[in-house]
């Protein structure tokens, strides 16, 4: 289906309903088609659980692909718990020589980060209680297609830290 440009019509003109709904029902099905080519949502269906563990690893179902030459933005909402000694940290995966930057941000007071992709953001300052981090960026790729991918771990090694279930990523190309 492709797009139906609709026609310019002037004060007093009468149009057929029968025309008008054609034109929606054409471009409601164009954009559901093509929807996925520029927007991308979803969702961790389990929790993410590191038990005395300071190795960064996948948070499965908070990712997006990326294809060469694409620029995303993207927007991570994060429920989170961890012990006070073992802060948290996040890095991201990209295609090689992908560049941009991401920041995360806390619900209470703990430090902002913010830094190239590549680079570890560790969020410190949690106090055992239940956490919301709100994770931004962009990401600029070379000519790989690929995977962005959120990574967490425990920046110390103590206890159990959980990003909850239900945590969410929703990305959007921009160029």
């Amino acid at each position: 289906m492709t797009w139906t440009t609709i026609p310019t019509i002037s004060a007093g003109d009468k149009y057929p309903a029968a025309s008008w709904n054609t034109y929606i029902r054409d471009n409601m099905n164009d954009l559901r088609e093509n929807f996925p080519a520029w927007l991308s949502a979803d969702r961790l269906a389990s929790d993410f659980v590191k038990t005395t563990d300071v190795t960064l690893a996948d948070v499965a179902g908070l990712s997006f692909a990326i294809g060469a030459s694409e620029i995303w933005t993207f927007v991570v909402f994060l429920h989170i718990l961890s012990p006070t000694a073992a802060d948290i940290k996040y890095a991201l995966t990209v295609p090689i020589s992908a560049a941009g930057r991401y920041g995360v941000h806390g619900s209470r007071n703990e430090i902002v980060g913010d830094a190239a992709i590549g680079t570890n953001v560790t969020m410190t300052t949690l106090d055992s209680t239940d956490f919301a981090h709100t994770m931004h960026g962009t990401v600029v790729n070379s000519t790989t297609a690929g995977t962005v991918q959120l990574q967490a771990a425990q920046n110390a090694s103590s206890g159990t830290t959980t990003v909850y279930a239900n945590s969410s990523i929703v990305a959007v190309k921009i160029g």
